[in-house]
This record gives structure tokens, C-alpha cells and sequence, in this order.
């Protein structure tokens, strides 16, 4: 293996693409490289879907933008105007913070020569570096993708995520809040868990739930703000429906106004989602509800996130991106609204009400 020399780089790409979680988790590895190579030049391959999670990130030069539906597809155009664009830039190295082939051999066709990323079960194919992982790995996914970095020789520099809210977004979310009367809400987002090609409902605590916990929110006199997409709209109707207090944002903010609402929140509670890691990022009191999907791996911890996790026999069940069938989701159904109640109150650092007895 060759010696590589990453203070002599001018140009450096990371390849960060789908989730908007995915992408947020990434942010340190962003951090650090800012950090170890100050006089670099450092763009993100991210999708149309989640480039606003680094829009105004400081540690990222350029978000090169691609179609997300283009770049999952297999048509040769869209893979042919990916590597003419990425080759004319002439980068020093890529570091790929996926798992997929496909995704390395096209960062190995745009003539970038050194390639680091991670290799499962020790198979990098296309890669020139790779951080060894396998069935037996442990540890956050902050950490694994940092482990890419560790393989090139730079440090890393905490693995706290980030997401900068612009001044505008700020003041927006906070008008909206004060015309509201909803200065320090309790934040639902039950949508979520929805990327580009793949729809993941068992994700998702259920719905009725939600509306359970929002009914004995209003009930203690909190003021209750729904967050989502556009696509969530159906979902957040049904529980904004069931009492005209609750309100419902669902696919009226921009992301960084979503983000400014989360600061401002007493509590945020959701599912493992983009959403998740948003709040997480501005560091919103946070109550995260998993299920399917492994916390270790997923959780953002920190002094201000609460983990409801039941740990089922059959769960964790999502293996690198697959779910199998399930018929009850027991994982997720059995979490009660009881228990969300009680870990709102821990974060919100007060007296919890659980079926009319203070505790």
C-alpha cells in the first residue's frame, strides 16, 4: 500500500448521498477534515433530498447536488453525467461514506486516486483505503464513518452532528411560535422515515399513539407542534384533527425553520428519522422512540436525549437496509403512551402526569 499524504491534498470530495439523517451524521466527519486540512478544498456529493441538511455548513466548500431518482437509477446517461461532472474537478481523494459498490466504482470512474471508505468484512472493492467492517462491529454510525477517516491518517474532532440555522430561518421559526402563542411547544414529528426509492413505515411509533400523547400534553397545558414534510400531511392530520390546539406546521417550513422550532422546543419527540437527527443536530431536548432499527447504531446520545427502546426479542430486525416481513410491530406498538409521557417529563426536567397521578 502506497504512502498518501493528505497535507499535500488541494482537493478533497466526500460522498454522502439519500438519508437526510444519513447526512447529518456525516457533519463531524465534515468537521474534521476542516480541521486537519484548513487549506483544502472540501465538497459533498449529497442528493436533491437532503442538501439542505449542510446548506450554510462552513466545513463544506460546494454540496455538488445530483437528482436522487438519477442516481439510483442505472440508465447510463444519468451515471455518465455524474462522472463527467465529478472527474473535470480533478480531486486529490474521496472519502465514501457508503456501503455500496456501485457507489465506489463510480467515485473510481471519475479518476479520483486515492479512495477511502469502508469495506465490509474486509472487501473494498474500488477502494484504495478502507475501514474493516463486519458483523461483529460495534459502535455508532458517527464513529464508523470517522473510522474512514482514521484509515487516511486525520483525527477526528468529536462526534457531535451539526446543522446551521440561518439567522432568517431563526427569526421565522420564533415569529411563527409567538403569533402562536406556542413559545416552548412540544414537538411531535410522526412522519418521517422516507427516502428517496424506499418508504419505511415500521419505522414509525404509531399514529394513534401520537394522538394519545398529544390529547395528555394539552391535557397538562403544554402547547403541542407538528413537524414534517409535505408527504406527512395525512399523518399529521390525524391527530391535529382530534382538537383544534394542536398546530400542525406539516409541509410549511423550510428545513431550517423546522430546525428553529426544534430550539425552541421543550421537548421533541420522535421516531428514528430524519427528523431524529435534525433535533439531535440543534440540540433540542430530545425523546427518541426505536424499535426496528438498533439504537447503538442509530441513537444520538447526549445530555439532552431520552432512549425508549423495548428491546424486543425479534428487534433490532433492519439489516443494511432491509426489513423483514413483520406482521405486528410489536417493537414500536408495545412502547406506550405512558412511557413517552414519562421520559417528555424527565427531559422537560419536570413533574410527570400519568393518568392523573403526579410522580
Amino acid at each position: 500500500m502506497s504512502a498518501i499524504d493528505p497535507a499535500s491534498w488541494r482537493r478533497v470530495l466526500v460522498v454522502k448521498m439519500f438519508a437526510m439523517g444519513d447526512v447529518l451524521n456525516a457533519t463531524p466527519v465534515f468537521r474534521a477534515l476542516r480541521r486537519a486540512l484548513p487549506g483544502c478544498r472540501i465538497d459533498l456529493v449529497v442528493g436533491q433530498w437532503s442538501a439542505a441538511a449542510v446548506a450554510g455548513n462552513p466545513n463544506i466548500d460546494e454540496a455538488v447536488v445530483f437528482d436522487d431518482a438519477e442516481l439510483r437509477s442505472r440508465g447510463i446517461g444519468g451515471i455518465w453525467r455524474f462522472v463527467r461532472r465529478l472527474r473535470s474537478r480533478r480531486y486529490d481523494a474521496a472519502v465514501i461514506l457508503h456501503r455500496a459498490v456501485r457507489v465506489n466504482a463510480l467515485i473510481a470512474a471519475c479518476g479520483v486516486p486515492v479512495r477511502a471508505g469502508i469495506g465490509w468484512n474486509g472487501r473494498g472493492p474500488f477502494l484504495t483505503r478502507q475501514a474493516y467492517e463486519g458483523p461483529e462491529t460495534s459502535g455508532h454510525e458517527i464513529r464508523r464513518y470517522l473510522n474512514v477517516l482514521s484509515v487516511l491518517g486525520i483525527p477526528d474532532a468529536g462526534e457531535e452532528m451539526e446543522f446551521f440555522v440561518p439567522d432568517a430561518d431563526s427569526l421565522s421559526a420564533e415569529r411563527i411560535l409567538e403569533e402562536n402563542g406556542a413559545e416552548r411547544p412540544v414537538v411531535l414529528c410522526p412522519g418521517g422515515a422516507s427516502n428517496p426509492g424506499e418508504e419505511m413505515p415500521t419505522r414509525r411509533w404509531p399514529v394513534s399513539h401520537y394522538a394519545e400523547l398529544a390529547r395528555r400534553l394539552l391535557a397538562e397545558g403544554e402547547r403541542v407542534v407538528i413537524l414534517g414534510g409535505t408527504g406527512d400531511a395525512p399523518i399529521a392530520r390525524r391527530i391535529a384533527g382530534m382538537d383544534g390546539r394542536v398546530l400542525d406546521l406539516t409541509g410549511r417550513l423550510r428545513l431550517g425553520e423546522s430546525a428553529g422550532v426544534m430550539k425552541k422546543a421543550a421537548a421533541v419527540v420522535t421516531h428514528d428519522s430524519g427528523p431524529l437527527h435534525l433535533a439531535a443536530a440543534v440540540g433540542a431536548p430530545l425523546v427518541a422512540l426505536f424499535g426496528p432499527t438498533d439504537p447503538r447504531i442509530k441513537f444520538p446520545s447526549g445530555g439532552r436525549s431520552r432512549l425508549v427502546y423495548r428491546g424486543e426479542a425479534c428487534s433490532p430486525c433492519y439489516d443494511r437496509g432491509r426489513f423483514p416481513a413483520c406482521s405486528h410491530q410489536r417493537c414500536l406498538a408495545l412502547v406506550t403512551p405512558d412511557q413517552v409521557m414519562e421520559e417528555v417529563a424527565q427531559v422537560m426536567s419536570r413533574p410527570s402526569v400519568i393518568s392523573g397521578k403526579t410522580t
